[in-house]
């Protein structure tokens, strides 16, 4: 699905897209130039699920190209490029789930 697509989720109040399954939409920050020229070293903190994040990195040959492929289909980019498949499921829902109260001590 497009990064523009009418309907891909969105956030509420700013209306940033989302991804399909409606987690964030990781961020992809440049680090470096990579090892070889013409290359960079590019990171994402991706949503695992509840409160959880997990760090991936890649090293970008060309950044037009990447920003196409972003543009065209995020999560799969995220796929090919960071080895991201999206949150892990079921640990959101787990993580919305009521702790279960504990006995009374005093009875």
């Amino acid at each position: 699905m497009r990064y523009d697509d009418p309907q891909r989720p969105r956030s509420g109040e700013n209306e940033q897209p989302l991804q399909v399954s409606g987690s964030p939409l990781p961020a992809v920050t440049l680090i470096a130039p990579g090892e070889t020229p013409g290359s960079w070293l590019a990171c994402i903190h991706a949503h695992r699920g509840g409160n959880r994040f997990g760090y991936h990195t890649a090293e970008l040959g060309d950044l037009a190209s990447f920003t196409r492929e972003w543009l065209e289909d995020p999560e799969a980019t995220l796929a090919r490029y960071f080895q991201y498949f999206g949150p892990e499921t079921g640990v959101a829902k787990r993580a919305n789930e009521p702790v279960p109260a504990l006995p009374d001590l005093w009875d």
